[in-house]
Order: structure tokens, then C-alpha cells, then sequence
């Protein structure tokens, strides 16, 4: 997700002293009784589970149904095994049991503000960490902040999946948003030109070769020993593709670029075909504006087709979100229209747009049964019907930002945080959510497995 013009915010200064006093504090609503056990995958190996973004993990079921309350933002989770696992805005990773919503540990890595998005492999948990609060106060400023009084604050960290602690950190030079695992090895880009594989074992530095990224680099997608990154800023910004050798100390070779993107959404990758969302510029009457675009390239960096999604143009914002493939289409929403959009993954061709109860903000659907589950800003998770682009079930949470849907065993698993959308740097000042909502609540008949 890239974030255009952000500006400085008078309670800053507040939010840094009020992180630090939030390490360790969670509130949690009493659990409903749990009608199943929540059995998740054994491993979370990349964003959203899959090079797809479809994070779906048997997705029949009767379900769970709890809630639970944190004091900073929640960012994207995961569900691996019995529990639920998620950075925040705060610097904190939460450890949540799937079935029941108790909280099982809490932990701080490092001294950032932000813990972002996790995986999961060889019984380690493994993420990177940010200070974004600089970059809002200065935009591109992702590298601020590497050392700070008292400890380690940017780079790399791997924590015990039991008890919270932490097994080992690497530290590096900018803001590391996520990990990927791939072969053996981990995998860190960061929001200032690199691309590090580590030792997922020792957090030994394998190596590091320049992405081309700067301000912004996106989620890795790995498909078929490639890793897929957009890279944002003025180098220039756009779609690169890495390929990953067998041995492990033998550095990524970069095999192309397509530059005409810029983003930093996480590729999605289906039927040989990688979609991703651009921030497309535009001038009129002297002045900048810019369109949501939708763009398919080829797994050998051609362009197939590209879209936009908005009637007319509208002051910088937000980029689109990631999309999700499924069945042969690309599913994508939009920060700033209330609508998803169906994309056949070869052509293009818009299959269908669905009106929602508002717009999705950063988050993609998850594809199952079916249906389309996708998260508004508003607090509505709406099931979308494949066959015909209209809503056939919704639930309404709570007035709040609702980030991506996880899927497993029948339950939708959803964080989220009160305040606006644009709020997204802001997570230390307000209050997040987890919920667990069973389909059912949607979709009443939804097969119980």
C-alpha cells in the first residue's frame, strides 16, 4: 500500500511516548464457547499464505465466534495451526488461540513502532519491523529511526511460536515490512534498494543485491522459485522479477523489469499472470491527480492488459489495494469507489463489479464456496456471489477499518481499528480489533465440512 502526501500530525510526539507504555497492554472481550477447534496450516510461508493472496485453509466449517479488543492497530495475521498470529502499529505481536480468542503471549521483538506482517516455517515465526510514524511526518522517510536509545529497532527479528521470545534479530538500514520463506532460506526485502536472504535458522546474512526500490517496496510474491516485487520511487519505480537459485548462498539473479507501475502493492500471481495495482498520474489544469490502474504482465515481464477503475481523476491518495486470484480472475477493490471488481486473469476483461457497503481500503478478499468475502472501512464484511457480482450476505462488526479476511474451518478471521481509513500511520493512537466471524452469520447455509 503506498500513502501519497502524508502530513505531519500534532499528536506525534504523544504517540511515541504512548507506544512505549502500550507494550505489553491488551484487553480482551470474553470469548464465545468455541463450538469447534480452529485447525489451521502448518505454515505461513509468504503474504497472505500464497503467491494467490487467496488465504483460505479448508474452508467449510461451522465456525468460531469471538472478539478481542488491543490498544494499538492490528496490521495483516495469520492462522497457523490452533492460533492466530499479528503485528500492529505498536510494535507488539500478539499470539491469539484460534478457537477461543484468549490471548496467549505478547511480545515486542524490537524497539520499532511498527511489527508488520509475519510468517511462519520451521517452527519459527519470522517478521520485519518499521518506524512509519517518520515517514508520515516525512514522506519517503522509511529509513529513520535504525538505532534507538535502549535496544535494536529496524531489520529482521525470529521469535518462538510458543512463548513469544525472541530467538534471534538481524539489523538493517531501513524499514523491512514482511518476510518470505522459499527453499530453506528467508527472505527480507526492505524500503531502501535491498533484497536480503538470511539464514532462517541463525539470522546469519546469506546475502543482499539491490532491488531498485526506493521510499517503497512491496510484498514479495514467490511462485515457482521467482520472487515478484514492486518497487516504488525514482529509480526507476515498477515491477521487478528475482530468480532464486538451488544454493542457497548463491544471490538472487534479477531476470527483468516492467517500469510502468508505481506501487508498492504486493503482485498477485495466477494463471501465468502477475496483477498488480498502480498509482497511475495524471495532469489537468496544471495540477496532479491520479487513477487506480489494474495491470497484467506476463511471467516474462510483458505487458497483457492494464485498466483503470475510476470514472475521473482525483487528488493523490491512495494506490489501489492487492488483489486475490481465484478461478481463473483477479478480484481487486478500491480505496476511494465502494466497489470489487472480477478481472479474467488472461484478457483482462472486467467480469463484473460489485457495489459494497463502502470501499475496501488496503484489503483484498478472500475466495471460497463460490463466493468473494471482502472487508470495507465501515465495518460491513460483505459475501460476494462469483456467478453474478451481487452481494448475497453481509454482517456488520463495528464502526471500524476492517483490514484482509483470513479463512479457516468455516470462520473468517478479520483485524481491525476505529478511526478513518487514512488513519493507516496513525496505529499507535487508536484503539484495534480482532474478530472471529463464523460464515454462517453470512451465509446461513454454508456446509458445515
Amino acid at each position: 500500500m503506498r500513502i501519497h502526501g502524508r502530513s505531519a500530525v500534532a499528536a506525534v510526539a504523544t504517540g511515541l511516548a504512548t507506544v512505549m507504555a502500550w507494550v505489553a497492554a491488551a484487553a480482551a472481550s470474553t470469548p464465545a464457547a468455541a463450538t469447534q477447534v480452529i485447525v489451521g496450516p502448518s505454515h505461513w510461508h509468504q503474504f497472505d499464505m500464497s503467491p494467490t493472496h487467496n488465504a483460505v485453509y479448508h474452508a467449510a466449517g461451522a465456525g468460531v465466534s469471538w472478539s478481542l479488543e488491543l490498544k494499538s492497530q492490528p496490521l495483516w495475521l495469520m492462522v497457523v495451526k490452533h492460533t492466530v498470529y499479528l503485528g500492529s502499529l505498536g510494535g507488539v505481536v500478539h499470539a491469539i488461540d484460534a478457537t477461543t480468542g484468549q490471548v496467549r503471549w505478547r511480545s515486542r521483538p524490537t524497539l520499532a513502532q511498527d511489527a508488520w506482517q509475519l510468517t511462519y516455517a520451521q517452527g519459527r515465526i519470522y517478521g520485519g519491523t518499521g518506524n512509519s510514524i517518520f515517514a508520515m511526518m516525512k514522506p519517503g522517510d522509511w529509513c529513520r529511526g535504525t538505532a534507538m536509545k535502549g535496544g535494536f529497532s529496524l531489520g529482521v527479528f525470529a521469535l518462538d511460536p510458543a512463548t513469544g521470545k525472541t530467538l534471534w534479530t538481524l539489523p538493517t538500514s531501513c524499514t523491512t515490512s514482511v518476510t518470505a520463506f522459499h527453499g530453506g532460506v528467508l527472505f527480507a526485502p526492505d524500503r531502501h534498494n535491498w533484497l536480503r536472504a538470511i539464514d532462517p535458522a541463525t539470522g546469519k546474512l546469506l546475502w543482499k543485491v539491490p532491488d531498485g526500490g526506493v521510499d517503497d517496496v512491496s510484498y514479495p510474491a514467490i511462485s515457482h522459485g521467482v520472487i515478484y516485487l514492486n518497487a516504488g520511487g525514482p529509480r526507476p519505480p515498477g515491477l521487478r522479477a528475482f530468480k532464486l537459485h538451488a544454493a542457497a548462498a548463491t544471490p538472487a539473479t534479477k531476470v527483468w523489469s516492467y517500469l510502468d507501475t508505481d506501487a508498492d502493492n504486493a503482485p498477485t500471481v495466477g494463471d501465468g499472470v502477475i496483477m498488480t495495482t498502480n498509482c497511475l498520474p495524471i495532469t489537468s489544469n496544471g495540477k496532479e491527480y491520479m487513477q487506480d490502474q489494474m495491470v497484467g504482465v506476463s511471467l516474462a515481464g510483458k505487458l497483457l492488459w492494464s485498466h483503470t477503475t475510476q470514472a475521473g481523476p482525483r487528488p493523490f491518495s491512495y494506490c489501489a489495494p492487492d488483489g486475490t486470484y481465484a478461478h481463473g480472475a483477479f478480484y481487486v477493490g478500491s480505496w476511494e469507489t465502494p466497489y470489487l471488481y472480477a478481472f479474467a486473469a488472461t484478457t483482462g476483461k472486467i467480469l463484473w463489479r460489485s457495489r459494497l457497503q463502502a470501499h475496501v481500503g488496503a484489503t483484498n478478499p478472500v475466495i471460497a464456496g463460490g463466493y468473494a468475502f471482502v472487508t470495507t472501512v465501515n465495518g460491513y464484511v460483505d459475501a460476494v456471489n462469483l456467478a453474478t457480482g451481487k452481494i448475497a450476505g453481509t454482517k456488520f462488526l463495528r464502526p471500524a477499518v476492517l483490514g484482509s479476511p483470513v479463512l479457516v474451518d468455516g470462520t473468517l478471521f478479520i483485524p481491525g481499528w476505529s478511526g478513518g481509513s487514512k488513519q493507516v500511520n496513525l496505529g499507535i493512537l487508536v484503539p484495534g480489533y480482532v474478530w472471529a466471524v463464523p460464515v454462517r452469520e453470512l451465509l446461513p447455509a454454508w456446509p458445515a465440512g
